[in-house]
């Protein structure tokens, strides 16, 4: 364990993703002692979450570019595994070919011993013991030689074979490479874009805050000068509330009046008036209820 899980300050690590912890650490450390400086007591509460919230947009892509740095370092690991186990492939099928090279040169000697010996037979027709042996082994050393023949085609074959592997093991290993280097630079580059801009926001809004102060205390001001203004206004508001109400009631009074003079009227005339007067205001009076009646129908219609 290195020195900064100890906790004694240590210099090194025990590996990148602790150094990428500890580095993580720092940074966080850096910009809270920094926001805290900066933001005062007094800061509008929407300015400090927006503040919070790009810290906290700056921290993540912190931590993403550190991920993707592991997982560069993932991929060379598993780069290098890779090599290692074709390097010991290759040394495996070096070995059983150089095994197979003795075989063939072994079987070549033995044919070309077999090959003097019937030679000599030519030369001496007088059969022998030695002949007849030669003779009697000519046909396992047929056999041999046409093995002989089948091990070196295989090792032909097997030469052919590894040399194919070899190629596609290094134009995937040329492949991966490219392919973790682009998509590791096109993250980089968009995180780095990203991260600028969050700075440039980051800037703007320390730069507004005394702006924003300002305009909070000339706002407070205004509002210190309106509240009495309000109050104001909304005792007046009240007091012309009360005398509407007073004068709607005496207005359903004077309607209740009208409408009993009315129907007295109507009941001492028998509906049939004679001065002109009253027949107007029968008229308008019966005027009066029609709409009343249409007025409640519409408002609560009957359910056929």
């Amino acid at each position: 364990m290195c020195g900064q899980h100890l906790g004694i300050g240590g210099n090194k690590f025990c590996s990148a993703k602790c150094s990428n912890v500890a580095r993580q650490r720092r940074y966080r450390a850096k910009h809270q002692k920094t926001a805290v400086a900066v933001v005062p007591e007094a800061l509008h509460e929407a300015q400090r979450a927006e503040i919070l919230r790009l810290h906290e947009q700056l921290e993540e892509a912190n931590n993403h570019v550190n991920n993707e740095r592991l997982r560069a370092d993932e991929w060379k690991e598993r780069f290098q595994s890779v090599r290692k186990a074709q390097d010991e492939t290759g040394a495996r099928m070096t070995e059983q070919r150089e095994e197979q090279r003795r075989q063939y040169a072994k079987a070549h000697e033995a044919i070309a011993r077999f090959q003097g010996a019937i030679e000599r037979h030519r030369i001496d027709p007088e059969p022998s013991e030695a002949a007849q042996a030669i003779v009697e082994q000519l046909t396992p050393l047929s056999e041999a030689l046409e093995r002989a023949v089948d091990v070196k085609a295989s090792i032909a074959r097997t030469r052919g074979i590894i040399e194919h592997h070899k190629k596609q093991a290094v134009w995937w290993r040329g492949r991966w490479e490219e392919l973790a280097e682009t998509d590791l630079a096109q993250q980089a580059l968009q995180l780095r874009e990203q991260l600028e801009q969050r700075e440039i926001d980051l800037r703007a809004a320390r730069n507004n805050l005394d702006k924003l102060a300002e305009i909070n205390r000339v706002l407070k001001g205004r509002l210190d000068i309106a509240a009495p203004a309000h109050k104001k206004l909304r005792k007046q508001y009240q007091e012309l509330g009360e005398t509407h109400r007073e004068a709607m009631k005496r207005q359903k009074e004077l309607v209740l009046q009208w409408n009993t003079l009315c129907l007295q009227l109507y009941r001492r005339t028998a509906g049939r008036p004679q001065d002109k007067e009253q027949k107007k205001i029968l008229n308008t009076w019966l005027q009066w209820r029609e709409a009343m009646k249409q007025r409640k129908d519409a408002t609560n219609p009957r359910h056929v």
